[in-house]
């Protein structure tokens, strides 16, 4: 991957630190995409099926070196790319409230 195209490397954000769904969350899987709603702000968000399995496991408790551990095994992926990708979905989730911190 040519430089320009290097996710940016920083520390991870939820460092042995584990994030909950919001009890005004609901999903519901559709294949192998899910659809969230939250109940507080009546926004509807759809997620592919990486962000699915991300969702999957924070809703069952997992913590970040988990999930990590778990998309290195099922996706050809360099863990610093990964780790730049998931600390951006979990704040985007945690700037709409989906989830916050347990």
């Amino acid at each position: 991957m040519p430089d320009s195209e290097k996710a940016p490397v920083r520390g991870p954000i939820l460092v042995r630190n584990r994030v909950a769904v919001d009890p005004e969350v609901l999903s519901e899987s559709i294949g192998e995409e899910m659809v969230l709603v939250h109940l507080g702000s009546d926004c509807i968000y759809e997620l592919n099926t990486t962000a699915s399995l991300v969702w999957s496991l924070v809703r069952d408790g997992c913590s970040r070196d988990e999930i990590v551990r778990r998309l290195l095994a099922d996706y050809d992926i360099d863990e610093a790319r990964l780790d730049w990708e998931l600390d951006n979905f979990i704040s985007e989730l945690r700037s709409d409230g989906l989830v916050k911190d347990s």
